[in-house]
């Protein structure tokens, strides 16, 4: 059955032969009159029973020693509130509760710490989080991990190379504020099944491996993410006769760098020379399009050569 542990350190201390507690399934009691029954020869058949510290709480150091003593499981508060003071925490399977204080949490060690305790951490103090995806994602997605529920409350720094798979999990997750992550991939189309943030704009250090770049899809993807996309890669872009104001806002923002020397090819209709040299003022490469037509003083305000365009007079 159960014990109270003050009951058998009192028992103890009125005979001078060991009292036989083998049939003891559980004790309850304080840290220090736990220990104290645990630590006497008096009292023997010890150490496979659950064990409860009723009152008080116990340190790190305490749980691991109160642990040793037996291989049922210990239940018990831990006072300590950070994270990094439970890398010392030696068993798994007991159940510890435990308040992480913590408000930047290493992914990986709120991972490990929540493999060591049957009972659900309280973190709800972390406001970011940084590590892999894999560990970051745990955590998120535990239910031994309370923590803020509230939208956009919790930013994530993801280490190594992630997915658009991956961040886009993670942004559905209501807590999840802005992700700061470089993405593996560069080419638009995957790039396209991005999702926004709800919140703070997500950080994506993105370089993108697309020889030809569709300057809407460039647009689109400068308004996700906060950090400047590496389009050096790019050799071509591409636009409609209709958005000559979308190519000006892709090479005038801050947000996208690297262009400048590709081509520039026009499609779906004719353009103006005003736009034309609008156009062939962004870059140093070749701009294709066809030219409005016109009477031939009507081109002559035309102020680059070498580009390919297409004239009807």
């Amino acid at each position: 059955g159960s014990v109270a542990a003050s009951d058998l350190n009192t028992l103890d201390g009125k005979t001078t032969v060991a009292v036989d507690a083998s049939s003891v399934t559980a004790v309850t009691g304080t840290y220090a009159d736990l220990v104290a029954a645990y630590g006497s020869a008096g009292i023997t058949g010890l150490g496979n029973e659950a064990v409860t510290v009723s009152s008080g709480t116990m340190t790190v150091d305490q749980a691991n020693n109160l642990a040793s003593k037996t291989t049922g499981v210990l239940t018990g508060s831990i006072s300590n509130t950070a994270l990094a003071d439970y890398a010392a925490l030696t068993e798994t399977g007991n159940a510890y509760t435990i308040t992480v204080a913590d408000t930047s949490v290493d992914a990986a060690a709120l991972r490990a710490l929540d493999a060591k305790t049957t009972v659900a951490i309280t973190a709800t103090a972390m406001t970011s989080i940084s590590g892999s995806f894999a560990d970051v994602n745990a955590v998120l997605s535990s239910s031994g991990v309370s923590r803020s529920t509230t939208a956009d409350s919790i930013a994530v720094t993801l280490s190594g190379l992630a997915t658009v798979s991956d961040v886009n999990t993670l942004n559905g997750i209501t807590a999840v504020n802005a992700i700061t992550a470089t993405l593996s991939t560069g080419d638009m189309a995957t790039l396209a099944g991005l999702n926004a943030s709800s919140g703070t704009a997500h950080a994506y250090s993105i370089s993108l491996t697309d020889a030809s770049v569709a300057v809407d899809a460039l647009n689109t993807l400068d308004t996700k993410t906060s950090a400047v996309i590496n389009a050096t890669g790019v050799t071509e872009v591409t636009a409609t006769s209709t958005q000559i104001g979308a190519l000006s806002t892709a090479y005038a923002s801050s947000g996208i760098s690297g262009l400048g020397n590709e081509a520039i090819t026009i499609t779906g209709g004719s353009i103006s020379v005003a736009n034309a040299n609008t156009v062939a003022a962004l870059t140093s490469g070749v701009v294709t399009a066809t030219l409005t037509s016109g009477l031939l003083s009507s081109f002559a305000s035309l102020t680059e050569t070498g580009n390919a365009y297409t004239i009807a007079l």
